[in-house]
Formats: C-alpha cells, structure tokens, sequence
C-alpha cells in the first residue's frame, strides 16, 4: 500500500505524468472533452505492451463489482447537479486506483 501511495504521489506531483494519465484516462473512458492529442506511438510496440494495455481495458471494462463505486453511485441521484459530477468523477479515480497495478506491471509509469 505504502508504493501506491508513493507512486500517486509522483504522479501529482508530475504535471507531465498528470497530463499523460489524463490524456490516457480520456481515451480509456472516451470522455467528450478534447484531449490533448497523444503521441505517436512507435512501430515496434512490444507484444508485452499490447498485453498490458488490453489487461487494462479489460480490468476498466469489468470493473463492475466494486462495492466503494457501488454505494457512490447508488447515492447519486439523490444528489445535487454538483455533487454528482464529484461522484462521477470519484468513481472514475476509483477505477483508476483499481488498474494501477496493471499500469505498474505493464511499466507506464
């Protein structure tokens, strides 16, 4: 626990790495904002890498049974407009936190 905790705290402390997750997060959770336009990717990607991104997809996909996420969003439509914007995007960071090992293993960040 205590590395997740270290590298959340690299990646906030990163504007780079900040903006690289969101850029990722945007295409993962195809958000309707204009992100910014990500890199190219070079020709000889890894068939380790593939495998580690569709390991994320996957995980983003069937993330469905996470009790945390669970309860926000069933409180949600008792909420004001504001607040269920915090909670969309609290359960977003939720899924996040839940692929972290798989971005760490994969060797994003």
């Amino acid at each position: 626990m205590d590395d997740l905790s270290t590298m959340l705290a690299g990646i906030m402390n990163s504007p780079e790495q900040m903006e690289k997750l969101k850029a990722m997060a945007g295409n993962l959770f195809g958000s309707a904002e204009p992100s910014a336009p990500m890199p190219q990717q070079p020709a000889d990607i890894s068939a380790g890498e593939i495998a580690g991104l569709m390991k994320m997809a996957n995980l983003l996909k069937n993330n469905t049974n996470d009790r945390r996420a669970g309860v926000l969003l069933a409180l949600r439509p008792y909420l004001t407009e504001h607040r269920q914007k915090r909670v969309d995007d609290a359960v977003k960071i939720l899924r996040l936190i839940n692929i972290l090992p798989a971005v760490k293993e994969a060797g994003i960040l």
